[in-house]
């Protein structure tokens, strides 16, 4: 009837993010009912809407790199919502970099573009562009829209 659950790394997580006091002694079994209750994502109620805006981004290096932009910071969780890249003089296009793994998000070229996105970047993860190899695109625009949350 019931669930056990041992993974008490997910129990002290939820304690310290939601600064709960315990009443189950550490390292004891939890037990959860298997009963689906309607809830509100807590970790939404809990983030902060941010906007940053890089003028200097140089995309004037190796034509097709990555230029990372935003880094997300320690112990933060960053949920991309949209993304501005202004018009450059070569193509580029807007990526993300999870893990090491660059993941192209939009379709690039000169054109500006603006994007919706729902990424979610763990700390040392980012966002940024490819460059162009094109010396007229030593400053350009990026601006991105996010959620930031507390990780942990």
């Amino acid at each position: 009837m019931y669930t056990r659950v041992e993974q008490t790394n997910i129990l002290s997580r939820l304690v310290e993010r939601l600064k709960l006091k315990s009443s189950t002694p550490a390292g004891a079994a939890l037990y959860l009912s298997p009963v689906v209750l309607a809830v509100t994502d807590i970790s939404t109620l809990l983030a902060t809407a941010k906007t940053q805006q890089s003028t200097t981004v140089d995309l004037s290096g190796g034509a097709g790199g990555y230029v990372a932009v935003f880094t997300v910071p320690a112990l933060k969780r960053w949920i991309i919502l949209s993304w501005y890249r202004n018009a450059t003089t070569a193509s580029s296009s807007v990526s993300i970099k999870v893990a090491g793994v660059t993941s192209q998000r939009s379709a690039g070229g000169t054109g500006a573009e603006v994007g919706l996105d729902n990424a979610v970047l763990q700390a040392s993860d980012s966002i940024g562009l490819a460059a162009t190899g094109n010396v007229g695109d030593n400053a350009r625009v990026m601006t991105i829209h996010y959620l930031e949350e507390d990780a942990y």
